[in-house]
């Protein structure tokens, strides 16, 4: 009978799997291209250039790790056509995403002690969260991010469960691995390494596997940074890399500490309306787990229960990447990059936003956790919190406002308030805390029926935005060097990239989206406004190109449009 159940269980597990996985591919169908962007461009680069491509070049572009690229590195090498590889990187993203459904379900069955059904409902619903939905349309790192993160929890469970060697090894590997997939995770090593100090310390662990755990991760992460300085080598000529040293002197300034400190505000709001407040139950329920009935943490309790040492790891790694995120504006106006919506920049947070949203729902139905209503409360955050942004923005003059989970709230209110996403967030909130109080599936068909809208919503917008992207780059060039088939290597003119020229933005864009749309062409940059000497045999630049004259450049074709031409140098 047992065998029966077992049965069934991973039968109706593979049933939702496709299920999930069906719901991604309706909601990537007719999504055939990159918006082709730095951060998307940088993914498919490196997996461009390990497949044996030529690496893009970045201009004014942070460096993207490896570690997406390497999952998606596949649909280089099966496909040749761009929509081809595109479908198949989508595909790869579609399957990654759908799969966070057994860590998922794992996690709440055996370390949040739910039983099997809520288990299952909760990791299904969590898994149609609008962002983790919307991103599987992108070349982005989160696609490999969350389910990693995941995986890493799972690995040290079973680590500290079965005394295993071998899911020590992918513990360890794992959060080096998520280094290499996204600087955010910079500390996540360093965290590991303080859990193993800790537990051969108080003799949780034996040398043998202390030294091993340790081994692999400095070996694993040595590898990290060399390839991460080969990749920066070809495709990079400075690397804008985020330094938490460098940016000690700018934290402690004004401004720095302005930022900060309204950045804090922002991720919380963010995190607590995007989750329509189960983050603020989620980490309320995981405070609760690992502590006494007073509310003290005690370092000799926790390490005497595996299930303890788990959530308390989800704890503070998830602080340590919240805190990066507070960082980043800083970081980003430290390097004249600095937006508005940094305040609010809840991209850095779905990587883990995953953990609260299952332990908010394991919260609500929990009968001896105590369910406040003083929760409600926060979302009077939303008044300063939206004065500072409004203030901000009006400092920085920058409109761009992209929240993946919450933008469908922006874009039904038809416009920009965090108030009024606040007050609609509020009343679904009211509505989850009565309804899980009285009906189980009543509460699961309205996260599920919220959910799949703001998809919907998310999914329309990201087809608007990349109609918009086409339109804001004419692309007669890129057509014309599409039939100039002896082009092998071409100079870009970067001297025009500034907010002081005509055009700089659609200057910028067509800088990226050339090396998109023509892989087998060698871009190299140069900035003639130095008296820079390009390279190869022909020069993207303006029409009055200055130099073209003293290197005898013979006008091949003139792209009104956008003040671009095309040059051909003499060959020698």
């Amino acid at each position: 009978m047992f065998r029966n159940k077992s049965k069934k269980f991973w039968l109706v597990s593979v049933a939702i799997f496709f299920v999930l996985f069906f719901i991604h591919l309706f909601f990537s169908f007719n999504n055939n291209t990159l918006i082709a962007l730095p951060d998307e461009l940088g993914y498919w680069g490196h997996a461009r250039y390990l497949a044996g491509g030529y690496h893009p070049h970045f201009y004014n572009a942070a460096f993207y790790n490896f570690g997406y690229s390497l999952i998606i590195w596949p649909a280089f090498i099966l496909f040749r056509e761009l929509n081809q590889i595109h479908q198949a990187a989508v595909l790869i993203n579609n399957i990654l995403m759908a799969l966070i459904i057994f860590p998922t379900y794992y996690i709440v069955r055996h370390i949040y002690n739910c039983e099997i059904k809520l288990a299952l409902a909760i990791a299904f619903v969590v898994s149609l969260y609008p962002s983790f939905l919307a991103q599987t349309n992108f070349i982005m790192s989160e696609n490999i991010l969350i389910p990693a993160y995941l995986m890493l929890i799972v690995f040290l469970y079973q680590w500290l469960q079965k005394n295993s060697l071998f899911h020590l090894v992918l513990f360890s590997l794992d959060s080096v691995f998520l280094f290499a997939i996204h600087p955010r995770a910079v500390l996540m090593p360093a965290l590991v390494v303080t859990l193993l100090l800790i537990l051969i310390f108080f003799k949780k662990i034996s040398k043998r596997f202390f030294w091993i755990g340790l081994g692999t991760l400095v070996f694993s992460l040595g590898i990290v940074v060399l390839v991460n300085r080969h990749l920066a080598a070809v495709g990079w000529s400075t690397v804008n890399s985020f330094n938490l040293v460098k940016l000690i002197p700018t934290f402690f300034s004004g401004t720095g500490l302005l930022l900060f400190f309204s950045a804090i505000p922002g991720q919380l709001l963010y995190l607590l309306i995007g989750s329509f407040g189960l983050f603020a139950w989620g980490a309320y329920y995981l405070w609760k787990k690992i502590t006494d009935n007073y509310g003290r943490l005690s370092l000799r309790e926790i390490l005497a229960d595996n299930k303890k040492i788990a959530i308390a790891f989800v704890l503070f790694s998830s602080l340590l990447i919240l805190m990066i995120s507070w960082v980043l504006p800083i970081f980003a106006n430290a390097n004249g990059s600095l937006r508005a919506d940094h305040i609010f920049y809840g991209r850095y947070n779905e990587g883990f936003v995953i953990f609260y949203l299952t332990a908010g729902l394991a919260a609500l139905f929990d009968k001896s956790i105590k369910k406040s209503y003083h929760i409600l409360w926060l979302f009077l955050l939303a008044w300063p919190v939206n004065y500072v942004y409004d203030l901000l923005n009006k400092l920085i003059s920058v409109s761009t406002f992209n929240i993946w989970a919450i933008t469908p709230l922006f874009y039904l209110s038809g416009q920009k308030n965090i108030v009024l996403v606040a007050v609609f967030a509020a009343m679904i909130t009211i509505a989850l805390r009565f309804s899980a109080s009285h009906n189980f599936k009543v509460t699961f068909f309205i996260l599920c029926t919220f959910f799949l809208s703001f998809a919907a919503v998310n999914r329309q917008m990201l087809l608007e935005g990349r109609q918009r992207f086409y339109q804001a780059a004419d692309f007669s060039t890129t057509r014309y060097l599409e039939k100039a088939g002896d082009i092998y290597q071409l100079s870009f003119d970067m001297s025009f990239n500034g907010k002081d020229q005509p055009n700089w933005a659609t200057w910028y864009i067509s800088a990226y989206a050339y090396q998109y749309y023509l892989p087998q062409i060698k871009f190299e940059q140069f900035y003639s406004s130095k008296a820079d000497i390009p390279k190869g045999p022909y020069v993207l630049s303006r029409p009055d190109w200055s130099q073209a004259r003293a290197l005898k450049a013979e006008m091949v074709f003139q792209d009104d449009a956008i003040g671009q031409a095309l040059w051909r140098l003499p060959v020698n």
